[in-house]
């Protein structure tokens, strides 16, 4: 036997290939958000890290989509603006309804945020 009957077969001529094609899916592909919601977030946790000047909020989208840049509203009022989202899906841009996620987040500090249960975002 030779290298190439090991490697390609008996038939040099006849490839294999694959008789489908799978596509891969992400599970935040199958996340759907209701058109016209108001994006929302369930605050689970809120901190602040050294050399970072604004605050990490860890919460679940209850409705809606966000996005960076996004501003958002604080239980007292204050605007803040969402820097950069993170989640366990790599390459996560936006967040969906349904997903856990951390939001980096400037504009505020975290005594504006201690008794923040919900927080609501708009686009602008």
């Amino acid at each position: 036997m030779s290298l190439v009957s090991l490697t390609f077969g008996n038939s040099r001529n006849k490839m294999s290939v694959p008789s489908a094609i799978q596509i891969m899916s992400r599970p935040e592909d199958h996340i759907h958000v209701t058109p016209g919601s108001e994006p929302k977030l369930e605050v689970q946790k809120i901190s602040t890290f050294l050399g970072f000047d604004g605050v990490y909020i860890i919460g679940k989208v209850t409705s809606g989509m966000i996005a960076p840049s996004m501003m958002g509203l604080s239980p007292n009022g204050k605007k803040f603006r969402v820097t950069e989202i993170e989640s366990k899906y790599p390459n996560c841009a936006v967040a969906k309804q349904g997903m856990t996620v951390g939001l980096s987040v400037e504009g505020i500090g975290k005594e504006d945020m201690l008794d923040a249960k919900e927080l609501t975002f708009n686009a602008n």
